[in-house]
């Protein structure tokens, strides 16, 4: 049987049920006060009656009111999430419109004055990947096409890539904090993007060397492996040493040999504003 109907049939026997005993109940009354007066007719007035006042109460309900009132509200509330949403895309598009017009150095001072935009980008950038992986792991827990081994492939390969990020953003947020002081916003940005690129690629190009002041070499020294041992990719300490002559140049420009930065990375680990931290989650 269908549930509405069944519903409906139940509605409606309570209804009848609650007249009746109404009707009963004015019956009884009447039957005493009044013997003259057929008690099955006061039952069935009374029982009618209060059905009938039942009926115009829900139809007061489902339809005048309703009317009045809350289809009002309703229109209302429909216009202003109207307004709202057509607010929100007049705003996207302004956005997108100022971002077509800007030209290479409107852009630059956009980084400059607004450097929590460019944050939130590359934030944003890393939740999409996030997402990806994600997606990734449902798509092969539900599907037949994997198998089992593939299962726990991709698993691994989404656990060793959330450890990454992790180390990434913990990362970046030591850089921000160590380097911010002596660094413009726009070269502390490029050098989370270098530091980014060459810690998970081993990448160091389309670099423009980054002024640092204040600093020492051996600061900085003493940042790159402090930053390359808490990731423990599959960059040497040589490699270390190229990408601090190569982003760093004014600093290191004195010192030729790349072996010689390369030895000199944990000299003198307890002297200077940067000293070497074994565990950057300490």
């Amino acid at each position: 049987m269908n549930i509405k109907f069944l519903d409906s049939v139940l509605k409606y026997f309570t209804v009848i049920i609650c007249c009746a005993v109404i009707g009963l109940f004015v019956q009884e009354i009447y039957s005493k006060n009044n013997p003259n007066i057929s008690g099955n007719i006061v039952f069935l007035i009374v029982s009618g009656s209060a059905f009938i006042g039942y009926a115009i109460i829900v139809v007061l309900l489902n339809e005048i009111i309703p009317k009045l009132n809350i289809g009002k509200f309703s229109k209302n509330k429909k216009t202003f999430d109207e307004q709202r949403e057509n607010e929100e895309k007049s705003m996207d598009l302004q956005i997108l419109e100022v971002d077509a017009k800007v030209s290479p150095n409107d852009s630059q001072i956009l980084d400059e004055n607004f450097p929590i935009l460019k944050n939130e980008k590359l934030k944003l950038e890393d939740d999409k990947s996030t997402v990806e992986v994600d997606n990734q792991i449902v798509k092969a827990e539900l599907s037949n096409d994997f198998s089992d081994l593939d299962k726990i492939r991709i698993r691994a390969k989404a656990t060793e890539e959330k450890l990454i990020q992790e180390k990434l953003e913990l990362i970046i947020q030591y850089t921000k904090e160590k380097l911010a002081p002596y660094a413009s916003d726009e070269d502390l940005f490029k050098l989370c993007d270098y530091l980014i690129v060459f810690l998970r690629d081993g990448k160091i190009e389309n670099v423009n060397p980054i002024k640092i002041t204040v600093l020492s070499t051996t600061d900085l020294m003493h940042f790159g492996w402090n930053v390359w041992n808490h990731y423990k990719g599959n960059n040497q300490r040589i490699h270390v040493a190229e990408f601090l002559k190569t982003v760093f140049y004014e600093n290191f420009r004195e010192i030729e040999e790349t072996k010689t930065v390369e030895k000199l990375l944990t000299s003198r680990s307890k002297e200077g504003l940067i000293i070497i931290e074994k565990n950057l989650l300490q």
